[in-house]
């Protein structure tokens, strides 16, 4: 027998147990896999979500609390940590000024994505400084690129840390990260990603959207010798799974949304025409944001005349490269 196998006889049968997780066994349900797909939301029609090869909401369970409130069905528990003198002597209204003044008056982030396709993982950059007053003067896009190669960038900081030093910090914490931030998506795949990689109770915290959408191929072409049929299946889905995002997050109060095609290309610009009432039909969903702008990518494209109902849009043509 060896000297580890003999150690290990004399030592008692102490079995250790988290202080998190119940028991009497109930912590084992997290390992559990559901039963039933009732839970699952999906944004497209049928017919057309076999097209889309980006990922569908889920429900999952959380193990922290997402209101930052206690709460006894949570697996996770979270601890006073009262030996902290931030959570024993101030009250959570004084945390709160700490907090807001952590966070100043925001940034604008711009999201990247990372890793292989099914286990995507969000970055984040902070705009240049020298940008921010010419986009807030003119409302047009910031110009930045998503970043290859792993350069050399601003990070979120302040309240970021303070969010990843207990979990009773980002319970407290977690909502100011979204709220006052402008969120600046350089890509439509970033907008595909946000409901499975983030839960929908903080992606309805995000009140300012920026998305920069390069149509890659037009949305609803049908071609002439295929008629019954869309000609380009998957951006189809796409249009439609990416503004029902948008009109699903709750929180927002801010959207600009600029539509082009790569630099120098015009490819779409008649088939836009042709189509651009079903392309139009998309944004109608999109009620909840108060100020809502939308910028077209082609100068022929028809700004007037349309019937919004609830939609407060504001369609703009692509202003002109001096």
């Amino acid at each position: 027998m060896s000297r580890t196998s003999t150690f290990l006889t004399w030592m008692p049968g102490v079995q250790w147990i988290p202080h998190d997780i119940p028991a009497d066994g109930s912590g084992n349900a997290r390992n559990e896999k559901p039963k039933s797909k009732s839970g699952r939301l999906q944004f497209l029609h049928p017919s057309l979500l076999k097209y889309s090869r980006y990922p569908v909401y889920r429900r999952r369970v959380s193990t922290i609390s997402l209101t930052g409130e206690s709460n006894k069905a949570l697996e996770a528990r979270t601890c006073d940590q009262l030996e902290s003198l931030m959570f024993g002597k101030l009250p959570y209204e004084l945390r709160l000024m700490v907090y807001e003044y952590l966070v100043g008056e925001g940034e604008t982030v711009h999201l990247t994505l990372a890793g292989a396709e099914k286990k995507r993982k969000y970055g984040h950059f902070i705009l240049d400084e020298g940008i921010i007053g010419r986009q807030e003067q003119t409302m047009r896009e910031c110009g930045c690129k998503v970043l290859v190669g792993g350069g050399v960038c601003r990070k979120l900081s302040g309240v970021l840390g303070l969010a990843m030093s207990c979990r009773r910090a980002s319970s407290e914490t977690i909502h100011l990260l979204y709220a006052p931030n402008t969120f600046s998506l350089l890509h439509a795949t970033h907008l595909f990603y946000l409901p499975s990689q983030i839960p929908y109770q903080r992606l309805n915290s995000i009140h300012t959207l920026h998305l920069r959408w390069t149509i890659r191929a037009l949305p609803f072409l049908r071609r002439p010798t295929s008629p019954n049929r869309y000609a380009y299946p998957e951006d189809t889905a796409n249009w439609i799974q990416g503004w029902n995002i948008l009109s699903n997050m709750q929180g927002l109060r801010e959207l600009y949304v600029v539509l082009c095609e790569t630099k120098g290309q015009r490819i779409w610009e008649r088939g836009w025409t042709d189509a651009e009432e079903k392309l139009m039909a998309e944004v109608k969903g999109v009620v909840r944001p108060q100020m809502f702008v939308v910028v077209l990518p082609y100068e022929s494209c028809r700004v007037d005349g349309w019937e919004w109902g609830d939609c407060s849009v504001e369609l703009r043509r692509p202003m002109v490269e001096e």
